[in-house]
């Protein structure tokens, strides 16, 4: 008897739909769309593998080191046959162990296990479906695509799609859109630009995310007419690992999704062309540190890259609360437990709620979306603990205006005085077209000194953006500063950074 067979026998006597194994964390029972962890001491990376290669062949072993993962079947005494999906990065095995189930007796494959995102897969039957197949009835979109050149179907090896995709995430694309009944685009170098030969209808678009939405993403879908959650493609054609975030919607002529490719490794700091000095961010004892910008603008990389810093060089709980999960976090000194909305947690309000009563000593909250979430994160970093947060907005002063501004007049008061009293750092960054090759990271920096804290309580924000511009000895940026910086070292363009600057006349000073 294998030492995995103990554990496998839960999948029965617990009735889950099967077991997750990977180093770093307990073994989990997967239940519907989430997942228990067995009250037992997490498994290291030789325990983990110990239990994976006991039921590998040597055939099985080198294809695994080959390919990086493996879908194969095994027999555990008194369970019958369960699919298996190993996946193998580095020195690291991880595999999802699932009972078949399918019509007929039929079995179905399960995917290789997915590093970057704790997913928790559930046994599904597939719909009925009529003679002719209704995405408005599967996906809830409201209406059809016109005719269209469909993209051929699942077949051997990778859709189309699917491929396509893979190209997108080797090319480092920086998005990629998909409408039913319109060519394929996407974002290279800060342009948009066609893809010949594809035109995905909306049935193409169903069978490419059918695998990964569960049930209550279908029903958010149907309700909102759109759905945020991640794809990667090992789950839905076997292709290579590339990973995504998605923004699924409907539009008036059917389904439609951006996509952005999430890397498997965290870059650092330094291979962002980020300063060194914003490690300092993670080091706060208790506040709340901010990463504002525009939406494309590499906030939560920024974020997953200081948390990776942490990783390397703190001992620190860590619990994040993301929308969906993008980065997984390697084993480091950190002990670093990922909560997905909608997956593990209901809201961010929540999230962070619970967060309080598990010990944290930095909580990452993927997005401050509105007045409750702002107040419990607001709580969080008055009760001791390091709060990192991204908002959607141009510049620091701004920051602070979308905050006090989320609250009812009767409270903005008292949100300012808890404001100035947490607040640490507000980063605001941008990405400019730079001479070369991609795209560049400008920065505003705001630090929360004594007389920052004084504006903001006492309602005058409109006059922080002078203090960061005075305030350079104390480590503050302004955004002409940082565009003249990148102009002077040849990096961009004057015109980009005119374009770019809040305050073109005063970057022309600076130049």
């Amino acid at each position: 008897m294998a030492a995995i067979d103990s554990l496998l026998r839960l999948i029965e006597t617990q009735r889950a739909d099967g077991l997750r194994v990977r180093p770093g964390s307990p073994p989990a029972l997967l239940l519907g769309e989430g997942e228990r962890l067995l009250s037992m001491p997490p498994l290291d990376t030789g325990m983990a593998a110990a239990l994976v290669e006991e039921l590998l062949t040597a055939e099985q072993r080198a294809t695994l080191r080959e390919q990086g993962h493996l879908s194969l079947s095994y027999s555990a005494e008194g369970l019958g046959s369960l699919e298996v999906a190993v996946l193998q990065v580095g020195e690291q095995l991880s595999a999802i162990f699932r009972a078949r189930s399918a019509p007929g007796g039929a079995t179905t494959p399960a995917p290789p296990p997915v590093d970057a995102v704790p997913r928790s897969p559930a046994r599904r039957s597939p719909a009925p479906r009529s003679p002719t197949p209704s995405p408005a009835a599967s996906l809830g979109t409201s209406g059809g695509a016109p005719p269209t050149r469909r993209a051929p179907g699942p077949g051997p090896g990778p859709s189309p799609l699917v491929e396509l995709l893979q190209q997108a995430a080797a090319r480092e694309v920086a998005d990629v859109f998909l409408s039913a009944g319109e060519p394929v685009t996407w974002r290279l170098e800060g342009g948009l630009a066609r893809v010949d030969g594809i035109v995905p209808s909306d049935a193409d678009l169903e069978a490419l995310f059918e695998p990964v939405l569960g049930a209550d993403q279908r029903e958010r879908l149907v309700q909102h007419g759109s759905v945020d959650l991640a794809l990667d493609l090992a789950t839905v054609g076997g292709g290579a690992a590339a990973r995504f975030r998605v923004s699924l919607f409907q539009h008036a002529r059917g389904l439609a999704a951006a996509l952005r490719p999430v890397a498997r490794r965290i870059p650092s700091l330094a291979e962002l062309d980020l300063p060194a000095s914003l490690a300092g961010l993670v080091e706060y004892p208790h506040g709340l540190v901010l990463m504002t910008g525009p939406t494309g603008s590499g906030k939560s990389t920024t974020m997953a890259a200081l948390i990776a810093q942490l990783n390397q060089t703190r001992f620190r709980h860590v619990i994040t609360i993301e929308d969906p999960i993008e980065f997984q976090y390697p084993p480091g000194r950190c002990l670093i437990h990922q909560r997905q909305l909608r997956t593990h947690v209901s809201s961010y309000a929540d999230g962070l709620r619970a967060a309080l009563r598990s010990a944290p000593d930095v909580i990452l909250v993927g997005e401050m979306r509105d007045s409750e979430t702002i107040a419990a994160a607001l709580t969080a970093a008055e009760t001791g603990h390091l709060v990192l947060s991204t908002l959607h907005c141009g510049s620091a002063s701004m920051a602070v205006d979308r905050i006090v501004d989320g609250f009812p007049e009767g409270h903005q008061n008292q949100v300012r005085l808890q404001l100035s009293d947490v607040l640490r750092t507000v980063v605001s960054q941008r990405l400019v077209e730079s001479l070369a090759r991609g795209r560049l990271p400008v920065l505003e920096i705001l630090h929360v000194t004594h007389a920052v804290g004084a504006l903001i309580r006492e309602g005058r924000s409109h006059q922080i953006s002078t203090v960061i511009q005075t305030g350079r000895d104390l480590g503050m940026v302004s955004l002409e500063r940082s565009l003249a910086d990148r102009v002077r070292a040849g990096l961009i363009s004057r015109s980009v950074a005119r374009a770019t600057a809040n305050d073109p006349t005063d970057l022309d000073g600076l130049l």
